[in-house]
Formats: C-alpha cells, sequence, structure tokens
C-alpha cells in the first residue's frame, strides 16, 4: 500500500505543528545564522522563521516529526519501483533584470539548461519537472543584499504559489554571505506567495552546469533535510543528532536510515575524523548524496529512502503541484500562417483529450496538428479526463505567438533648408519589448540627420536613453544610424502606427529628386523586435523624402523635436 495514514496519525503526541504557531513575519536583515562556508541558506532561514515566531533557540533541536512522511514505515512505502507514476512538477522561473531591461541574472538557455539537468538527476527517482519563466526588470530585486527583501520580492512577484513552485533568480549577497535557499514542504510558506526557492545567479546556469545547486534546493522544497543535518545543525549530542554507527537513524536526522551521518563536508571524498559523541569513526559516508555540500560535479543521487520522503510529500502536502496534463509543441513563434504540433502527455491512464487552441478551435486527439491563420497571441489549454476518475487541466498562457509584423517608413516631401519629419509605424500583433530600428539616408539630397523623438506617438510613453530611447550606433561618413526602442517594463501592446519620428534637415539650396529612408542590416543589427520567445526579424517597408520647388507637406515640422 502506498499511502499510509495521510491524515497523519500524531505519533505519540510528539508532533509539532508549526503552522498552528506561527503567523511569520518577514525574515529580519542581519538575523541569519549562516555558518563559514555554507551556500545553501535553506537551514537558516527556517531557523530564522523559527525565532521569529517566538519559537526561541531550542526551536531547531528538538527532533519532533513534522508529518507522515517523518514515519519511516510510511516513508519506505512510498519508494519508487517500476510500477510508480511519473509524478511532474510544475516550476515557474522568475529571472531578474536591471530596470531598463538589461544584465539579467540568467538566460532562457541557462533556464532551459538547468530544467534539463534537474530532469536527468531526477528521472532515476521517478520525478520529472515542467517550467515556465518570465524575466522581471528590477534592479531592486536584481541584486538580494538584505534577507528582508526575500518576502518583498516574493510578495510582489509569485505566480500561483499553490500550482507551480515558484523560483527567483537574482544575485543574493546578504552581509557577506552568497546563498541559494528552499522551503521546506511542512513550513506554512510552502504554498503561498513566501514560499519557492531564491537561486543566486553565480549557482545558477553556466556557473553551475551539473545543475546541483538546483537539485539540492528542489529537494528541500520535496522534503529532504541536508545529509549532515544530524550532525551540524542540531545540538551536539542532543535528542536529534545521529551518532556514527547509530541504529535510530530513521527517527532522528534527516529520518533516512540509508544516509549515513556525517559532518558539513565540502569536498568530494569522505570527511575523516571521528563523532565526537560516540568515539566512532564517520567512515567513508555518503558524500555524492545530492543534499550533501560536495561541488556539484560530484553529486550522482538521492538514497532510496530519501526518494521515498520526495513522493510522501509531495503527495501529502504538493499534489496541487503536481502535472497530471502536459502541453508540448514543435514551435511557438512564427510567421502567419503557422502550423503548430501539438504533442499531449499525462502520466496517467487518458481515457479523453480536449485541446483549445486559443483561437475558437478544439480537438480532442493526443497529439493535434492545428494551424494558425490569424496573427496573434495564444493561450493554449488541454484537459483530460483519467481512467481514475481524475479531470486535469493545464493551461499556458500566451503560448503561441503567431507574428505578421512590419516596419514601415513614411513617405514625406520637403523644400529647401526644412526640418522634415519622417515616422516609422509598427504594425504588430503580439506584445513587444525591444525594437531595432537601424537605417540609413544615405542617397542623392544630402539630408542632415538630427534627432528622434516618440512624442505624440504610441510609444510617448518611453523617454529618451534609460527611459526607452537608446542610441546604439551613429554612422555619420555612411549616412546610418541604429536606434532601439526598449520598452521591457510596459512592452508595446499589439496595434498599429508610428513609435519612433525620424527627424532630418534638407540642403540650403535647391535639389530635386527623392532620398530613400531604408531600413538596413549594419553593424550585426537588422530590423527586428525581441517578445517574450526570444527575437526575430520583421519585415520591412521603406520611405523617402522627396524634395520639390515649393515647401514642404504637413509631414515637415520646423520645432525642435528634442536630441538623442
Amino acid at each position: 500500500m502506498k499511502k499510509q495514514s495521510l491524515r497523519w496519525l500524531q505519533l505519540s503526541g510528539l508532533i509539532i505543528t508549526l503552522a498552528m504557531v506561527w503567523s511569520v513575519p518577514p525574515v529580519q536583515a542581519g538575523s541569519l545564522d549562516l555558518k563559514e562556508g555554507e551556500w545553501c541558506g535553506t537551514q537558516a532561514v527556517y531557523e530564522a522563521k523559527i525565532r521569529a515566531a517566538g519559537g526561541g533557540a531550542a526551536a531547531p533541536e528538538a527532533c519532533p516529526p513534522e508529518g507522515p512522511c517523518d514515519d519511516p514505515v510510511t516513508r519506505d512505502a512510498y519508494i519508487p519501483d517500476s510500477t510508480t507514476d511519473v509524478k511532474i512538477v510544475r516550476l515557474y522561473f522568475h529571472v531578474f533584470r536591471d530596470d531598463g531591461g538589461g544584465n539579467p541574472a540568467a538566460s532562457e538557455q541557462d533556464v532551459a539548461d538547468q530544467v534539463a539537468e534537474l530532469n536527468a538527476n531526477f528521472a532515476p527517482f521517478n520525478i520529472q519537472f515542467d517550467y515556465q519563466m518570465r524575466f522581471i526588470n528590477s534592479t531592486q530585486f536584481r541584486f538580494l543584499t538584505s534577507s528582508s527583501e526575500f518576502n518583498q520580492m516574493k510578495n510582489a512577484y509569485a505566480i500561483a504559489p499553490d500550482t507551480f513552485c515558484n523560483i527567483y533568480v537574482a544575485s543574493v549577497n546578504v552581509d557577506g554571505s552568497v546563498f541559494s535557499f528552499g522551503t521546506f514542504p511542512w513550513d506554512p510558506d510552502a504554498l503561498t506567495a513566501t514560499g519557492g526557492i531564491v537561486m543566486n545567479t553565480t549557482q545558477f546556469g553556466v556557473y553551475d552546469p551539473w545543475g546541483g545547486t538546483l537539485t539540492h534546493e528542489v529537494g528541500h522544497n520535496l522534503g529532504l533535510w541536508h545529509t549532515h543535518h544530524g550532525v551540524d545543525e542540531v545540538s551536539q549530542c542532543g535528542p536529534c543528532y545521529e551518532q556514527a554507527q547509530a541504529n535510530d537513524r530513521d527517527v532522528t536526522g534527516d529520518f533516512c536510515s540509508d544516509t549515513d551521518p556525517t559532518p558539513t563536508n565540502f569536498n568530494c571524498g569522505p570527511p575523516g575524523g571521528s563523532d565526537p559523541c560516540s568515539g566512532l569513526s564517520w567512515g567513508s559516508t555518503d558524500y555524492r548524496n545530492y543534499m550533501g555540500y560536495a561541488p556539484s560535479s560530484c553529486y550522482t543521487h538521492f538514497s532510496p529512502q530519501q526518494a521515498g520522503r520526495m513522493h510522501c510529500w509531495i503527495e501529502d502536502v504538493l499534489s496541487s503541484w503536481l502535472l497530471n496534463a502536459q502541453i508540448s509543441a514543435d514551435t511557438t513563434v512564427g510567421p502567419v500562417p503557422l502550423t503548430v504540433q501539438f504533442t499531449g502527455f499525462s502520466p496517467k491512464t487518458v481515457t479523453q483529450w480536449m485541446w483549445d487552441f486559443g483561437d475558437g478551435d478544439t480537438s480532442f486527439t493526443q497529439n493535434p496538428q492545428h494551424t494558425y491563420t490569424e496573427a496573434g497571441t495564444y493561450t493554449v489549454s488541454l484537459n483530460v479526463q483519467t481512467s481514475d476518475g481524475g479531470d486535469y487541466t493545464t493551461v499556458k498562457e500566451d503560448f503561441i505567438f503567431v507574428m505578421a509584423e512590419t516596419l514601415t517608413v513614411a513617405n514625406v516631401t520637403a523644400g529647401v533648408f526644412e526640418t522634415v519629419r519622417v515616422d516609422v509605424s509598427y504594425n504588430n500583433h503580439v506584445p513587444v519589448e525591444v525594437i531595432t530600428i537601424p537605417f540609413s539616408w544615405a542617397g542623392p539630397l544630402a539630408l542632415t540627420f538630427d534627432s528622434v523623438s516618440t512624442v505624440g506617438l504610441r510609444t510617448s510613453y518611453l523617454t529618451l536613453a534609460n527611459g526607452g530611447i537608446f542610441e546604439v550606433n551613429n554612422d555619420f561618413a555612411n549616412r546610418r544610424a541604429i536606434r532601439e526602442l526598449r520598452a521591457t517594463s510596459n512592452p508595446i501592446p499589439p496595434g498599429s502606427g508610428p513609435v519612433l519620428s525620424l527627424y532630418f534637415t534638407t540642403p540650403p539650396f535647391q535639389l530635386e529628386g527623392v532620398n530613400p529612408i531604408a531600413l538596413i542590416s549594419y553593424g550585426l543589427r537588422d530590423p527586428e523586435i525581441q517578445i517574450e520567445p526570444g527575437t526575430f526579424l520583421v519585415e520591412t517597408v521603406d520611405g523617402s523624402v522627396t524634395m520639390s520647388c515649393c515647401s514642404g507637406n504637413v509631414g515637415n515640422v520646423n520645432d525642435d523635436p528634442g536630441d538623442v
């Protein structure tokens, strides 16, 4: 029987339900007690919460069970085998950037690579992960320097914490301590906005290609202590202390008798030395376990009992994080018409599949192909009915981007020595974060490029420099330049019309002819846009300035638009 007593018999009255005594205030700056060299702050943050709730210094010294999964009989009933269904846990990554959209704490590829490593590390234990991600522009939370900022950040940006394990990627350096941390499932915060995981950027992505740190923190969220918890995170020789070669390791320390007691060990090798309480040698220990402090490249496994604890805690507390209807697609962005091959998956036995593609069409096959005939952003959902009576729905917001995006330069006329405005219009069907506009005014009319502006346009909320309009390149000798519109904090919504005005001055003598204002590629930059899935080229239509014998048309202006 895999599920024993999940209403939880209170094990002789020993359980202390922290949720009953906690109305947990934010962890205050300076209240974390991280030991030298400690790169995981999960235990320190947890203990700080207990102290803040009035638990006192003695709280982490006791060794009460926190729930049914601490019972070794229940734990062992959940140890996965070949018949165990794969559990798919939903993750939501929040990657912080500076206010202007630069300096991301991680790239999209970093996140994809880390999840791939996470899935490889957990695959032998029948646990897998599905994820979504977004970038958040906030210099304040890009660099976390006080523990009081943790809950501020989480409360501001958490998404459906009862549905996703929220993971925040930023720089963490609190009083000189650089660390990541997770939230135990018995923590009252586990399924609230202030739960989840905070990943320090230097322990993520390219800095940790093995994904060991993220695997370690996810282990905490799924119910695991450090392997050294019973030696260095409790009182020495106290009631929760794990003595070397003791026979009570199922109910002390990390509640797993198949992970050897060990002092904190930062090496990929045995710790050496002896237990000061029993006098016995520590022995080889389980130094390759993900829940130790060895280098990430040393990690190879969880123990069977740790796997049982994770499956148990998932079902007992974290079942709302499980994904029982999974959506994937061979492409998520492209020009109209866009044909997408969808794939549906469920770890359960499905009796009915029902897709909603977001454009009014549906399908009842597991792996449908669908063609989008209109540009736009589409939310896709999949509902499955299962043989055990389950009814599960997964929704992917703004999952498919179908584009018919065009940048168009206006055609205007001008007279002698006049300032002329040439608008660049954008016809977009999806929200846009960045528009890159490389342009040239080379031609027969000897135009002088003066400035750019968004005044009176649908991008008027963008201001010069840090406010959104950036001078990227000027090549006056060849009469070309690059300007970028960066609207990352408030993307440019779908619509049409001018987004940038270019201002030129005509020569002080009469010339007749047509001078192209062309959207070009140079300096390794193209006319392109940046949207949530990435950066893409757009269709372009060039314009011109025509000089005639008379004054210019109403597109000409003589006011000062400002300079970039």
